[in-house]
């Protein structure tokens, strides 16, 4: 018979300062809020406050807006390892967003013009 793990409890964490807390609230919301999601690609997630502090319309939680005004969609594709690491390679050697790589690929698979990707 396997011998049972023993189980100890964590401390609860200390409390914290109501002051700091609401200190450091309003010090992220004056930075821009909603944080951006990638160095290069100027995506950013719809929060519910933008720059300045204005509220932001409300959209689906998987659509991201780029900087440039073009609204993208989340999505989860699953891909053999091989191909996926190949992705992985290409993207970083020509320090391009694995997204964009894989847009122009569907857009020229769908036939779509302007489906050219730097690199």
């Amino acid at each position: 018979m396997a011998k049972k793990p023993a189980l100890t409890f964590r401390k609860p964490p200390a409390p914290v300062d109501l002051t700091v807390a609401e200190r450091f609230v309003q010090n992220s919301t004056r930075a821009g809020g909603g944080g951006q999601t990638s160095g290069r690609s100027g995506v950013r997630g719809t929060g519910l406050h933008g720059p300045g502090g204005l509220p932001l319309a409300k959209t689906p939680r998987a659509v991201l807006a780029r900087k440039d005004g073009r609204e993208l969609r989340r999505m989860t594709l699953y891909l053999p390892s091989e191909l996926a690491r190949r992705l992985a390679v290409y993207c970083a050697e020509h320090d391009l967003e694995m997204s964009d790589v894989v847009t122009a690929a569907v857009q020229v698979h769908f036939g779509a013009k302007g489906s050219s990707v730097g690199g």
